[in-house]
């Protein structure tokens, strides 16, 4: 779910709006752009990647997972980084124009464009930081645990693996597990998408104001 929320509610609609030609005028060469890649691949890929991981690692490995608990938390404490993370750098983008790639955003290397952010963007900034931060310890954590499960995890048998990960004795079948929820969760992303699309619009509109 976590990673259905980074890859489509943050990633996939930021990279829609962004690639529209008239709203890529306030996306354009901003850390917007930044916050995007962050929330399809840091965010959504990678984690659905450590979610599988934690499923498939006791079967490939036959080993059970070292620190169940912390790997419990581990995916919550890498998403909700990354959110942070890329929530920040579309305010700061969008609405503040901080551009990316730059080497100096406060002084633009003593340019005659240089000019004083407001207070808001160093609050975002610490937003952005403190969630990067949140999203280093939880992918050092990831891997730490996977290292300690490949070369320190207990054995399992055939008949832990049976009863713990629910797999099919060999000759039988078993129904796929349906997923409540999911038309609901469709219909919330659709009205997602519609509100950020047309907020994306009007912030373009009170850029150029036109009329006297």
């Amino acid at each position: 779910m976590l990673s259905v929320a980074l890859f489509g509610f943050l990633g996939g609609t930021t990279g829609v709006i962004a690639g529209t030609e008239q709203l890529n005028m306030k996306w354009h060469n901003t850390t917007g752009i930044t916050g995007h890649f962050h929330g399809t691949v840091v965010g959504g890929t990678t984690l659905a990647f450590m979610g599988i991981t934690w499923y498939v690692l006791p079967l490939i490995f036959r080993r059970r997972v070292v620190g169940e608990p912390l790997a419990r938390w581990q995916p919550w404490l890498f998403g909700i980084g990354v959110a942070l993370l890329v929530l920040a750098f579309a305010q700061l983008g969008v609405g503040y124009g901080l551009p990316r790639k730059h080497p100096d955003i406060f002084r633009f290397r003593g340019l005659p464009l240089a000019f004083p952010w407001p207070p808001e963007v160093y609050g975002l900034l610490a937003v952005a930081g403190v969630g990067g931060l949140l999203a280093l310890v939880g992918g050092a954590l990831f891997v730490g645990l996977v290292v300690a499960t490949v070369l320190f995890g207990k054995r399992l048998s055939d008949e832990e693996l049976r009863r713990e990960y629910a797999l099919p004795v060999a000759g039988g079948a078993r129904e796929l597990p349906g997923v409540p929820g999911t038309f609901a969760l469709c219909l919330v992303f659709a009205a997602f998408f519609v509100l950020m699309y047309l907020g994306n619009y009007w912030n373009l509109s009170r850029s150029w104001p036109i009329g006297g």
